[in-house]
């Protein structure tokens, strides 16, 4: 993501990384590009780090490796050891992939109030792909016991099953309920 991409209130989404080249298009192809709602939060902590940075121009990488090109997979799990792990652990949040921070807007805004067919054009879905994922959050909206459903693993229908699966965390303290397994 290049600084030209992040808007007033939005992220826009056009490329991707494949290890290190930075291609046109998203994963799904001929997918359109798409805004994703930049939330106050965010975009505060993005405007600190464009000035830490010393204010990039528009077509610098957003989070470039020390030599400014884009990160290849190592760079990727290099992260991931030694910034994501231990920030979890101090947060005392059991482990859980980056990419379940994607299921934890989708859960917030779904609980905010956003339609189901504006919240599948942000995530690159179809409505229908979009409320299959998400109609447990719904059913919770609505105070209804998260039924078993046919899931990937008999692990993570336990996590889905004890509405563990939400915001894609879980704390320590709650590990009875929601057991050890990844959501």
């Amino acid at each position: 993501m290049e600084w030209r991409h992040v808007r007033d209130r939005t992220l826009l989404v056009e490329q991707r990384n494949l290890d290190g080249q930075l291609t046109a298009g998203q994963k799904v192809k001929a997918a359109a590009p798409r805004a994703i709602d930049l939330i106050a939060p965010l975009r505060q902590d993005l405007l600190a780090w464009r000035l830490a940075s010393g204010r990039p121009p528009a077509g610098a990488l957003v989070f470039p490796r020390t030599d400014g090109e884009p990160w290849r997979r190592h760079d990727w799990n290099n992260w991931r050891r030694r910034i994501w792990k231990p920030a979890l652990e101090r947060a005392e949040v059991d482990y859980a992939p980056p990419y379940d921070l994607r299921h934890a807007f989708a859960s917030l805004q779904i609980r905010a109030g956003m339609s189901i067919p504006e919240l599948a054009e942000q995530l690159g879905h179809s409505p229908a792909m979009t409320l299959a994922t998400y109609s447990h959050v719904i059913r919770e909206l609505k105070g209804e016991t998260p039924s078993r459903r046919r899931t990937k693993s008999p692990a993570h229908a336990r996590t889905v099953s004890r509405g563990c699966h939400a915001t894609g965390k879980r704390r320590r303290d709650q590990r009875a309920k929601c057991g050890s397994a990844e959501g």
